[in-house]
């Protein structure tokens, strides 16, 4: 919003230019500094067009805001009037949620037994699919997982195409139930920059999955239903924003994961 009210007001400050002038301006003046933090490594591509939807519309008010004022700055107190409305963006954002925890689920109906299921999601090996976009443009996707042990209390490890997860079981009923708690999430994305490595802090600590449940139920016609559910945690402003991209991505993880141990399943029959 500042950035977009202050390039609208010192272009209309000593030029009589047109609103839309002012909002392209504005919206110019945006690029630009999106341009600065990706040359400084302060961001990378991916979360700067993730955040677009949300910082141009709000450039484009910050315009009008600076358009009024640069036309009004003779007059004082209608200058001040027309500012006076930028804290309603922060009454705004003050009622918003901070922070969205959520449960995703997702199931595959599998051609195999509830045991060559249940041998398929602890023995996981590696998944030769590629992912589909935006995944292979960077979002954190899964690889290979394996299980060290085995009962309550064993760890698995997952490698993502960011980094490892690791995770403790808490349920192990063969044939009906794996879940565990994740005690480490990798980064989310890996960040598309002219440098090696950026490490934005939103990256850190604000998604993580809490923990993750297979359930395997048999079905009347012979097959077996497999069914992954996911608690998620998401403390990235504004939440209401982030939550549905969030969600996608979640949904369009699991089930290639699901897709994958299906296949596994399949090939023991």
């Amino acid at each position: 919003v500042i950035v977009g009210m202050t390039a609208a007001y010192v272009a209309r400050r000593d030029e009589d230019i047109s609103v839309m002038d002012s909002v392209g301006i504005a919206v110019g003046a945006l690029g630009l500094g999106a341009l600065a933090i990706l040359g400084l490594a302060v961001e990378g591509l991916i979360c700067l067009a993730m955040a677009a939807p949300v910082m141009i519309p709000l450039a484009m008010f910050g315009a009008v805001i600076g358009h009024g004022a640069a036309g009004m700055r003779h007059r004082s107190r209608s200058t001040l009037s027309a500012i006076a409305s930028l804290p309603l963006i922060l009454m705004v954002e003050a009622v918003l949620p901070p922070s969205n925890s959520f449960v995703s689920t997702e199931s595959v109906d599998v051609s195999a037994s509830p045991d060559q299921v249940w041998a398929s999601i602890t023995d996981m090996g590696t998944i030769d699919e590629p992912p589909a976009a935006p995944f292979d443009w960077g979002l954190a996707y899964p690889i290979a997982g394996e299980i060290d042990g085995e009962g309550i209390g064993a760890i698995r490890r997952g490698v993502f195409s960011t980094g490892e997860a690791f995770e403790q079981v808490t349920v192990w009923d063969p044939g009906r139930e794996l879940t565990f708690d994740v005690l480490s999430n990798p980064p989310a994305l890996k960040e598309l920059s002219p440098y090696d490595h950026v490490h934005a802090p939103h990256l850190a600590g604000y998604f993580t999955t809490a923990y993750a449940k297979f359930t395997i139920t048999p079905l009347p016609d012979g097959r077996t239903r497999l069914a992954l559910e996911t608690g998620h945690d998401l403390d990235l402003e504004p939440a209401v924003y982030w939550a549905p991209l969030a969600q996608l991505a979640i949904s369009a993880n699991k089930t290639r994961v699901l897709e994958h141990f299906a296949r596994r399943a399949e090939a023991m029959h």
